[in-house]
């Protein structure tokens, strides 16, 4: 017998259509879930959402996020330098720490190098429009596992379809109510750097939440 779950895709106009939907869906379908820092949240799994228009109807009413908060935030998200901070997205899709002669033991003989996942990503989708390999992560495997602050953001996956720049973002935790503003803010903002570069429009962007959850205050 087929069931329809929550996590359904069901593509909005805008962020402030999807962000009502997914807070209505986490209320009225979620499960309560003690996370492992003994916080309470009301949890969907696999959420998908899909924005139409993600750079439209900017700031969204009753969010908190004003747009020079938003705007803060992409910046970060653009930039290759964490600061103060252990990571950022920016950091990782600009930047990303790896080595460059790593040894089956897992030690390194030669030094660590950055690299440039999002230049990747452009050039990669001007030299086929087509490609399905324009993608970038944000798990690094040498320092996350050991690490308190881990990305909930994991995957970038970038394609030019019907003549637009499309993005599908991977998250294993997202927190609907206060993060997914930005979160799909600061993307938008990433897309239209690719596709000015690329020179397409932007497209759609679809979020999927392995953790859609409300925090239960």
């Amino acid at each position: 017998m087929t069931r329809i779950l929550s996590n359904q895709i069901v593509a909005h106009q805008t962020a402030a259509e999807a962000w009502e939907w997914a807070k209505y869906l986490i209320t009225a379908h979620g499960e309560n879930v003690l996370t492992e820092d003994r916080k309470m949240c009301r949890e969907v799994q696999n959420l998908h959402l899909t924005v139409l228009n993600p750079l439209s109807n900017w700031p969204i009413k009753n969010s908190d996020w004003s747009i020079t908060g938003l705007e803060k935030y992409a910046e970060q998200l653009m930039n290759p330098d964490p600061g103060d901070f252990s990571y950022t997205y920016g950091a990782r899709l600009f930047d990303y720490e790896t080595h460059y002669h790593a040894n089956p033991d897992g030690t390194c003989s030669g030094p660590c190098i950055g690299i440039d996942q999002i230049g990747y990503a452009i050039d990669k989708l001007k030299e086929h429009p087509t490609t399905r390999r324009a993608i970038a992560i944000t798990w690094n495997p040498d320092i996350d596992p050991d690490s308190e602050h881990v990305p909930c953001l994991q995957l970038l996956d970038f394609l030019i379809r019907g003549g637009k720049l499309n993005l599908t973002a991977v998250f294993r935790s997202q927190d609907i109510s206060r993060a997914y503003i930005p979160n799909v803010y600061g993307l938008g903002q990433l897309m239209k750097h690719i596709a000015d570069e690329v020179g397409v429009p932007v497209g759609s962007l679809t979020t999927i939440s392995a953790s859609a959850h409300i925090y239960i205050e």
